[in-house]
Order: C-alpha cells, then structure tokens, then sequence
C-alpha cells in the first residue's frame, strides 16, 4: 500500500517528507503571505474577477509575489530602464 500511494504521489511529482528532516516552509510564517499585505489580497482579488480561483496553488501565490517584490525594490531604487516579466504558462 505504501508502494502505491509513492507511486500515486511521484505521478503529481510529489513526495512525504519528514519536516523536521527536510527544509519544508510554512507559508504562514511568511509576511509575504501574511493577510495584512496588499500584494496577497491583490493576488486573490484578481483570481476571483479572473474567475481562475481553481488555478490557485502555492507556487502561483509565490511566483505573484515574488515578480511584486522585484519591481518594487527596483522602483525604490529607482533604477532607470525598462523591466519586463518574459515567463511562460505551463512550461
């Protein structure tokens, strides 16, 4: 049974870590993901309007967060030039 549910977990390229063996985060310690920063609540705002609220995962809130985070510091450093975000949906 163990051997089946490994394989079910490596098919969605999952894994069961022990945390207090691996460098597993709990986002909720983050202040990224704190419900008191304005970028967290944008980010489900525009998911709901976009009516995309079942794409939401981990990484999509991580990705959002963190392309806000690099702009931000280079508008505070007032770094001139143009940015732009070249990435790509599913790969």
């Amino acid at each position: 049974m163990k051997k089946l549910f490994k394989k079910l977990l490596n098919y969605f390229n999952l894994e069961l870590i022990k945390k207090n063996f691996s460098g597993v985060i709990d986002k909720r310690i983050l202040l990224s993901f704190q419900k008191e920063n304005k970028n967290y609540n944008l980010y489900f705002d525009g998911l709901i309007k976009s009516e995309n609220k079942h794409t939401d995962n981990f990484w999509k809130q991580s990705r959002y967060l963190d392309l806000l985070s690099l702009a931000e510091v280079i508008l505070e450093k007032k770094i001139e030039g143009h940015f732009a975000e070249a990435g790509c949906w599913k790969g």
